[in-house]
């Protein structure tokens, strides 16, 4: 009898993408509520995460920057889902169906847009020394947490933590456009150059670098597989959102 060996006859994915669906997902969702209520005053701006039958399966939708933290405290084992995770993901053939189907929030991204001024200084100010630094923006902002905040349009400020990372981000800080797949980091989920790609990459209008133009923009990635980071609006939530888990 020889020794053989075959490859498999199906890809394994490069990473294994969890959504909150299942019998879990009620129980889920109402400790979310819990949380939302007891330690951020029922914030409208949170209350994004709806219980819906997909496939006959309960599943949670909805989405946004805002309540990535709050996901993550909930469920501790895992982690929100950040740009190169959704990318592979992609690469892996779009194991998610985001492609005509969801979009998924991945961060923020502090930037000299001006909007959301408060928030973005106070932020800012939490920064350690040698990231207070101009140079470094625009950055996108994964693993930060949350809380109370007096200014601002939602009552809610950003928390730097052990978990933050504050990448910088010089492609954000230039126009509009084109990239392909084979364009995209694996280490950052951003395209490294623009090219004359199937996908594209929206960046936001900036002010001059100064501290008086600091802002925060939303990230996320569309239904049409573009990478956008021009949205003004970090609540915004509508049920083609999915929180991805990692």
């Amino acid at each position: 009898m020889g020794n053989y060996s075959f490859p498999p006859a199906i890809k394994q994915p490069s990473i294994i993408p969890y959504l909150v669906a299942g019998p879990n997902a009620p129980e889920f969702v109402k400790e979310c509520e819990s949380v939302i209520d007891s330690e951020f005053n029922k914030n409208t701006h949170l209350k994004v995460l709806k219980l819906r039958e997909v496939n006959d399966v309960q599943t949670t939708v909805g989405s946004n920057s805002l309540i990535l933290p709050v996901v993550q405290r909930v469920a501790p084992n895992y982690r929100t889902g950040r740009p190169e995770d959704l990318q592979k993901t992609l690469n892996d053939g779009d194991t998610l169906s985001i492609k005509g189907n969801h979009y998924v929030d991945m961060g923020v991204v502090l930037d000299f847009t001006g909007r959301h001024h408060e928030m973005a200084l106070d932020f800012y100010n939490q920064l350690p020394k040698e990231l207070q630094d101009f140079e470094r923006l625009p950055a996108v902002v994964v693993g930060y947490g949350l809380k109370n905040f007096d200014g601002g349009n939602y009552s809610l400020g950003l928390i730097m933590n052990d978990g933050t990372q504050v990448r910088p981000a010089k492609i954000l800080a230039g126009r509009s456009g084109k990239f392909s797949d084979a364009d995209v980091s694996l280490e950052t989920g951003l395209p490294s150059r623009l090219t004359d790609g199937n996908r594209t990459l929206y960046t936001a209008t900036k002010n001059v670098s100064s501290l008086d133009n600091l802002g925060l923009s939303g990230l996320f990635l569309n239904r049409n597989l573009n990478i956008n980071s021009s949205s003004g609006d970090l609540a915004n939530s509508i049920e083609a959102g999915r929180v991805v888990l990692f």
